[in-house]
């Protein structure tokens, strides 16, 4: 219902003569044909008027928090600055919260992943636990780390931050393969196959303001907290009787 040939878009990438590939892709798809199919109706989930909390026990070493609300769709022109807010905070290396909690022995490790959708999904933070650290004592210094940010954030750490961001985003499209990839992607995701290009144009732009005003939406805007508690008392699994 939701695939045809004539809704999907296929991508080359590399040193190749542009008439001799015409003529492999005519022989490998010259022969699909146009076929109807069935937009999807997909549901718009309202905004949250209030946070979510769920601890799940699992059998797990240390305890996992996922902090997330609803992130960018493509078309939205907030989506640079809540990447770059984004790799500030959280990202595993350089972020903030790598000083905050792994660095003072609270969290293995932290995360992030703010990209954007066709619809909206989820920009996230995640944070995995020192075994024995409780889900209280995390969740605290989680809190407690984040009201710490706007005073460490700088124009100079943003501006570090870009650097090392786009670094590593035009890396990853050097590899013909991942190149390709990406322009189809983009295509049938954004409709612009050059998305990708375009995105990284507004990432150096983003300024101190605008990661400040991020981090207030942030703030103000009711999180879902998902969280994973080492436990020996999981829960039961029903399965449909024979």
């Amino acid at each position: 219902r939701f695939y045809a040939p004539n809704r999907a878009t296929l991508a080359l990438s590399g040193d190749f003569d542009i008439t001799e590939a015409l003529k492999v892709l005519n022989k490998h798809y010259g022969k699909f044909t146009a076929q109807p199919w069935v937009e999807p109706n997909v549901p718009q989930e309202k905004p949250r008027k209030e946070a979510r909390r769920k601890v799940i026990p699992m059998k797990a070493e240390s305890v996992f928090l996922a902090d997330s609300l609803f992130g960018p769709r493509y078309g939205d022109d907030w989506v640079a600055a809540e990447s770059i807010f984004c790799s500030l905070i959280a990202d595993s290396t350089h972020g903030y919260l790598v000083g905050e909690l792994v660095e003072k022995g609270i969290a293995r490790s932290v995360s992030g992943s703010c990209g954007p959708s066709v619809d909206p999904g989820l920009s996230g933070i995640f944070v995995v636990g020192n075994p024995g650290v409780s889900v209280a004592k995390l969740e605290k210094a989680l809190d407690a780390a984040k009201k710490g940010f706007s005073k460490w954030v700088t124009a100079e750490r943003v501006e570090q931050m870009k650097l090392y961001y786009l670094a590593s985003q035009y890396s990853s499209m050097r590899d013909p393969v991942d190149l390709a990839e990406d322009v189809a992607r983009s295509s049938v995701t954004s409709g612009d196959p050059l998305y990708s290009f375009a995105f990284l144009e507004k990432a150096k732009k983003v300024t101190l303001a605008d990661v400040k005003h991020r981090f207030d939406v942030w703030n103000k805007t009711p999180h879902t907290r998902l969280i994973i508690e080492p436990s020996d008392k999981t829960a039961p699994i029903v399965r449909p009787a024979k």
